[in-house]
């Protein structure tokens, strides 16, 4: 009778400990995400705009400030079809030190698409999301000083084809106050609208003659035989060249930017 109850004791006791670390393991699994899980950058798609919809704020628990801003060298006449620009976030908010954001572009109709192409100059502290249709902060990107954190990067307008008018750009940002969780963070919103430029598209296709790309050969050509730099979507330089015709044949399929001293294009390999 003895060795029988003793065995049931230890049947029992292995049951419950199975169950107990069940339940741990379900707990553990189930409780809310901390910020620190959002440090390498954001999920995609958490700007706010009309697509998105979603903020940063189903992660952050925070409240809301107004120390940020979106600017741009796209002249006050608007973007010319096919340009490159440079976009600047900046966020200021007093006693933080930790930063995030995310940044989208939409025509500023009510359609709401995605326009422009987004390209990283920062690998280091920027990186594409949500297809490529947004810029967020890397780890390494989060860090300001003296309350200010900026982050910059290329954007290149839509093109001529697209017929595309106004677009606006939404960013949601966060300043962190570091305590690992997800909760009294600060979030915060900028918006920048621009419109087409009336400008004839005559005078902007002289300029970007200097610079020649011809997709059945691959190569590109220099016109005025500057040097010319071969950028991934990354940011990442692949190529740099002296020559006034640089073959581009042995790259892989995909888009490419070619930056000279002056100019700036898109090219897409197939």
């Amino acid at each position: 009778m003895y060795i029988f109850v003793k065995i049931k004791k230890h049947n029992f006791m292995h049951k419950f400990l199975s169950f107990t670390t069940i339940i741990t393991t379900i707990i553990i699994l189930s409780y809310p995400t901390i910020s620190n899980s959002n440090t390498s950058g954001s999920v995609g798609a958490k700007t706010g705009s009309p697509s998105d919809g979603a903020s940063c704020t189903q992660c952050h628990y925070s409240a809301t400030e107004n120390g940020a801003i979106i600017t741009s060298n796209i002249p006050a006449d608007g973007y010319i079809p096919g340009e490159l620009y440079t976009i600047n976030v900046d966020i200021t908010q007093t006693g933080i030190s930790k930063f995030g954001f995310e940044i989208t572009s939409e025509e500023s109709n009510f359609g709401s698409e995605k326009k422009g192409t987004f390209i990283v100059t920062n690998s280091i502290e920027t990186k594409l999301v949500n297809n490529n249709n947004s810029i967020t902060h890397t780890t390494a990107g989060t860090t300001g000083a003296n309350s200010t954190k900026n982050w910059s990067f290329d954007w290149q307008a839509p093109g001529f084809a697209s017929s595309t008018g106004g677009v606006t750009f939404y960013a949601a940002l966060i300043g962190a106050n570091g305590d690992g969780g997800n909760s009294g963070d600060t979030y915060h919103t900028a918006t920048l609208s621009i419109d087409e430029s009336s400008t004839s598209s005559t005078n902007n296709l002289t300029k970007k003659e200097k610079i020649s790309f011809n997709a059945n050969t691959k190569e590109i050509e220099v016109i005025d035989n500057q040097g010319i730099l071969v950028y991934n979507m990354q940011g990442k330089i692949i190529l740099e060249s002296n020559k006034r015709i640089t073959k581009l044949d042995h790259l892989n399929p995909g888009n490419y930017i070619i930056k000279s001293t002056e100019e700036r294009l898109k090219i897409i390999l197939n």
